[in-house]
C-alpha cells in the first residue's frame, strides 16, 4: 500500500472507498481540493454525497449501478469543470472501479491535460482562421484565372499571364486543359511532393488523380459531370513522409477547347490534421455542426459492412446552399447547417450514424431497417424536417430542400467504396430530377450514367454538324386574340433518334458546359428568324430562354451587341427569359447583366414564375417586364381554388408593379376565360397553337393577325 500511495502522489488525483451507499472513505490524498469538493474540514477522512458538485452526484448514480454488479470492470466520467470559489477552478475526471469487492472513486484534477487541450482546440483555431484566409486567395486567384482564360488572346500570352498569379501563390496550382493535359504549374506544387519543378511532368496530376479516385469514389462522376469539388487526400511516401492535402478542383470556361480548363489548388493541412490526431474531437467530429465527420463515418461504415446486417446508407445534398450564402453571407449559412444537422439528427433512432462528409453534404448509415419502404419513409421525413422554414438572425424567411440517395447493403454493395459511389449516384439523380427529392439506387442508374457518357459525346456532334432547329410557340393577346410574341424552343434532330425534346439534354448542355455554345447558336437563329418575320410583314417580338451557366458566361452581352448590329434588328424586338433559380444563383451577375440590357432596350421575363427558390424583393429590384405563370398553375385553374388564389395573387402583384403578365400552358377555353375576366394580358399554350415551323408560323400569323 506504500508504494501504491507513493506512485500516486505524482498525480493530483483523490481515491475513495465506498464504505455505505452514500459514505466514502479516503484512501489516498496530496491536495486540498477534495475538502473544498466536499465542503468539509481538512481533518475529516471521509465524505458523504451528495457533494458541492451536481455533475459529480450524477456520476456517482450510474457508478453505483457498476458497483451492484460482479464485474471488474471501471467506467469513466470524462472531463468537467467546477468553479468551487473565485480562486479555485477544477477540471476534474472522475473514474469508477470495481474490482474484487473494491468500489472505488478516483477523482482526478486534469489541469494540465486541460490547458494542453485548449492549447491545441486554438491552435487548431488559428490554423482553421489562416485556411479561410488561404481560401479568400483561392477565391481571388480563381477570378483572375477565369478573366485570363476567357480572353480572347492567345494560348501562349494567356500562360504568360497565369504564370505571374500563380509562380509566387502560397499553395499549388495546376492547370490543366480540357483533356486533363498539365498546361501550368507553379514550383509550389512539386515542393508539396517533395518533387523537383518540371513544368511539363505530369507525375504530380497522375499522384492526386490516383489518390482521389481511390479515397473518393464519387470523384469519377464529378470529373463526368464536370462539377467544382474538394476533399481531403492522405499521400504516403514510402518509408515514412505522411501528408494530408486539402485539394480543390475549379472548372472555368465553357466546352470550347480554347477556353475550357481544369484549376486546381492544393493545400498542405499536415500540421491541422497533426493537432486532430491528438484531440479526439478534432479529429472525429465536425467543429461547425458537432456531428461526426467523413473519416468517423468511413470506420463506421467499415464496421457495419463486416457483418451480414442489412443496412442502407443515405447520401444527402443541400439543395441553394451556395443561394444562401450569396444572399445572407456565409455566417448564416453556417447557421443554415447546424439547424439542418438538428434535424436530420432528430429523426434518427440512436443506432444510426449521421456525418457532414462534405460542404453542404450528410451521410447517414439507418440500422435495423431490411425493408426499401421503410428507407423511403425516414427520407420523407427527413425532407418534411428540411423544408420548415428557415429564419436568419434578422429575421428573414427562405427554405430549402434536399437532394437524397439511398442504397442497400448487402443488395447494392458489399464495400465501403461501392456504397459511397452508388448513394451519391443516387444522389445526384435526384438532385437532377425536380420532381424526385428521394432516388433510391437500382443498376438502372449504372446504365444511364452510361447512357448519359454516350449522349454528351452526340451532344457535341450535334453542336459541330448544327443538328438543331428553332421553334416558334405564339403568344397572344387575350383579348383581342392577336400574336404579339412568340417563344423561340429548340429541338435536336439526332440523325438516328430523331427529334430529341429540350428536357432530355438541356439539362446535359448545362452540366457540360456545351449550353454556352448552343445558346450563342439560339441568339444567332433566333435574330434571323426575327429578320424573317419582318420580311414577311409583321412585327413580332421574340423571346429566348437564359440558362444560369449562359448567364455567368462574360462573353454573353457583347455577343449579344454583335448580332444585334449585324442584324440591324431593334433591340425591343428581343426578350430574354430567365427562371428565379437563374436569378438567384448569382445574383450579382445577373442583376448587373440586366440592366445593361434594359440599357440596350431588351425586355426580360420571369419563366416558370411562383416554382423557384426565392424571395419575391427581386421584383422591385431588378429590371423586369413581363412574369410567366407557370402552367402548373394554370392547368387546373377552372377547379382548384389555391391555383386560383395563387394566380389572382400574382396578376395583383404585377398589377401594382407595372409588370406585364403571361400565362403559360393555356389548354381550354375555361382557363382562357377566367385569365380574360381577372385582366390577364398575354397567353401560349396548346388552345392557341403547339410550337410550330417558321413557315407554319407565318401561317398562323396569317389567320390571327
Amino acid at each position: 500500500m506504500y508504494s501504491l500511495n507513493k506512485a500516486l502522489s505524482a498525480f493530483d488525483c483523490a481515491v475513495l472507498r465506498q464504505r455505505s451507499e452514500n459514505t466514502y472513505e479516503l484512501v489516498h490524498n496530496n491536495f486540498p481540493w477534495i475538502f473544498e469538493l466536499f465542503n468539509t474540514s481538512t481533518s475529516e477522512a471521509s465524505f458523504n454525497f451528495p457533494s458541492r458538485s451536481l455533475f459529480l452526484d450524477d456520476f456517482i448514480e450510474q457508478a453505483k449501478e457498476l458497483w451492484e454488479t460482479s464485474l471488474d470492470d471501471q467506467l469513466n466520467s470524462g472531463i468537467w469543470t467546477e468553479q468551487l470559489n473565485k480562486d479555485l477552478e477544477l477540471h476534474l475526471e472522475a473514474i469508477a472501479i470495481n474490482s474484487k469487492d473494491e468500489k472505488l472513486l478516483v477523482l482526478h484534477n486534469q489541469e494540465q491535460q486541460f490547458i494542453q487541450r485548449q492549447t491545441t482546440l486554438q491552435s487548431a483555431r488559428e490554423l482553421v482562421i489562416a485556411n479561410e484566409v488561404l481560401q479568400e486567395q483561392h477565391i481571388h486567384v480563381r477570378r483572375q484565372f477565369e478573366k485570363i482564360l476567357l480572353e480572347s488572346r492567345s494560348l501562349g500570352d494567356k500562360i504568360e499571364a497565369l504564370s505571374d498569379v500563380i509562380d509566387h501563390a502560397q499553395f499549388g496550382v495546376l492547370i490543366l486543359d480540357a483533356s486533363m493535359r498539365p498546361l501550368l504549374q507553379n514550383p509550389a506544387i512539386f515542393d508539396l511532393f517533395d518533387l523537383p519543378y518540371e513544368p511539363s511532368s505530369t507525375n504530380v496530376f497522375n499522384t492526386l488523380s490516383d489518390l482521389a479516385r481511390k479515397q473518393y469514389p464519387e470523384f469519377e462522376r464529378v470529373l463526368s459531370v464536370r462539377e467544382n469539388w474538394q476533399g481531403e487526400l492522405l499521400w504516403m511516401q514510402p518509408p515514412f513522409n505522411t501528408k494530408w492535402l486539402k485539394v480543390t478542383l475549379y472548372v472555368i470556361g465553357d466546352s470550347d477547347p480554347d477556353t475550357y480548363h481544369w484549376c486546381l489548388f492544393v493545400t498542405d493541412i499536415s500540421r491541422l490534421k497533426h493537432l486532430q490526431q491528438h484531440n479526439e474531437t478534432l479529429a472525429l467530429h465536425d467543429p461547425l455542426t458537432q456531428l461526426p465527420n467523413r473519416q468517423f463515418f468511413w470506420r463506421c461504415l467499415e464496421r457495419f459492412c463486416a457483418n451480414p446486417d442489412v443496412f442502407y446508407v443515405l447520401y444527402i445534398d443541400v439543395n441553394h446552399f451556395k443561394q444562401v450564402n450569396e444572399a445572407f453571407g456565409h455566417k448564416e449559412g453556417d447557421r443554415l447547417l447546424r439547424e439542418l444537422a438538428n434535424r436530420l439528427k432528430n429523426t434518427l433512432k440512436k443506432k444510426d450514424v449521421i456525418a457532414r462528409v462534405g460542404g453542404d453534404e450528410f451521410a447517414i448509415i439507418l440500422s435495423d431497417i431490411n425493408e426499401p419502404e421503410h428507407c423511403q419513409k425516414i427520407a420523407d421525413r427527413m425532407q418534411k424536417n428540411a423544408h420548415d422554414v428557415f429564419t436568419t438572425e434578422g429575421d428573414e424567411r427562405y427554405y430549402i430542400s434536399l437532394s437524397i440517395g439511398a442504397v442497400s447493403y448487402p443488395n447494392d454493395g458489399k464495400n465501403p467504396e461501392t456504397l459511397m459511389k452508388y448513394a451519391d449516384l443516387a444522389a445526384y439523380k435526384a438532385k437532377s430530377d425536380e420532381n424526385q427529392a428521394v432516388e433510391l439506387y437500382s443498376s438502372e442508374l449504372t446504365q444511364r450514367s452510361s447512357q448519359r457518357l454516350t449522349l454528351e459525346s452526340a451532344l457535341r456532334d450535334a453542336v459541330k454538324n448544327d443538328e438543331f432547329e428553332l421553334m416558334l410557340q405564339p403568344i397572344l393577346n387575350l383579348t383581342s386574340n392577336r400574336v404579339v410574341k412568340a417563344e423561340a424552343l429548340i429541338r435536336w434532330n439526332h440523325p438516328e433518334r430523331g427529334i430529341i425534346m429540350p428536357g432530355e439534354f438541356i439539362p446535359l448542355a448545362e452540366q457540360t458546359g456545351l449550353i454556352v455554345k448552343i445558346g450563342k447558336w439560339v441568339i444567332e437563329k433566333g435574330l434571323a428568324l426575327i429578320q424573317s418575320i419582318q420580311s414577311s410583314g409583321f412585327r413580332i417580338k421574340l423571346s429566348i430562354n437564359l440558362s444560369p451557366r449562359q448567364i455567368r458566361d462574360p462573353g454573353l452581352l457583347s455577343f449579344v451587341e454583335k448580332q444585334l448590329e449585324k442584324t440591324d434588328i431593334d433591340p425591343s424586338l428581343l426578350e430574354f427569359e430567365l427562371t428565379e433559380g437563374t436569378i438567384v444563383s448569382d445574383y450579382d451577375t445577373v442583376s448587373k447583366l440586366l440592366n445593361l440590357f434594359r440599357q440596350k432596350g431588351i425586355s426580360v421575363a420571369i419563366d416558370d414564375f411562383g416554382t423557384g427558390y426565392s424571395s419575391l424583393s427581386y421584383l422591385k429590384k431588378l429590371p423586369i417586364d413581363d412574369l410567366k405563370i407557370d402552367r402548373s398553375f394554370v392547368k387546373d385553374l377552372a377547379s382548384d381554388d389555391n391555383d386560383k388564389a395563387i394566380v389572382l395573387a400574382v396578376l395583383a402583384m404585377a398589377k401594382q408593379l407595372q409588370l406585364d403578365v403571361t400565362a403559360e400552358g393555356v389548354e381550354d377555353s375555361s382557363q382562357q376565360q377566367f385569365l380574360n375576366e381577372h385582366d390577364c394580358e398575354l397567353g401560349q399554350g396548346y388552345l392557341f397553337s403547339q410550337p410550330v415551323t417558321f413557315d407554319n408560323f407565318i401561317s398562323y400569323l396569317r389567320t390571327k393577325n
